[in-house]
């Protein structure tokens, strides 16, 4: 297939029952796979040869953390949001549940006093 970078695009925005790319044979279903086909084709060759960015400079080392730790329950919490395990055997979303079942936690809607 020789179909152009451009020839694809234009194909894959207008669709291939309005747009074929050259070379592409078969009803639109087959067109359609044969267009992703190509448009891989078209970016394996187009980054052929590229050769990769030089890295940058390494950040400087961050200071040491001098805040105090964390009080139980909200070390609890964020061990329980960054396990990605609530409660439930990890069913819910991250954070989406606390270990009660409540989709938001209590202390959320309660104003500091």
């Amino acid at each position: 297939m020789d179909s152009t970078w451009d020839d694809l695009v234009g194909s894959a925005l207008l669709g291939t029952e309005r747009r074929r790319p050259t070379g592409l044979v078969g009803d639109a279903e087959e067109a359609a796979a044969g267009l992703l086909d190509a448009a891989a084709g078209g970016v394996v060759r187009r980054r052929a040869g590229v050769r990769p960015a030089v890295a940058g400079e390494r950040p400087a080392v961050a200071p040491a953390d001098r805040r105090p730790q964390l009080p139980g329950p909200a070390r609890h919490r964020l061990g329980t949001l960054l396990a990605d395990r609530i409660g439930d055997g990890g069913r819910g979303r991250r954070g989406g549940r606390t270990e009660s079942g409540r989709v938001v936690a209590p202390v959320v809607g309660r104003r500091a006093k």
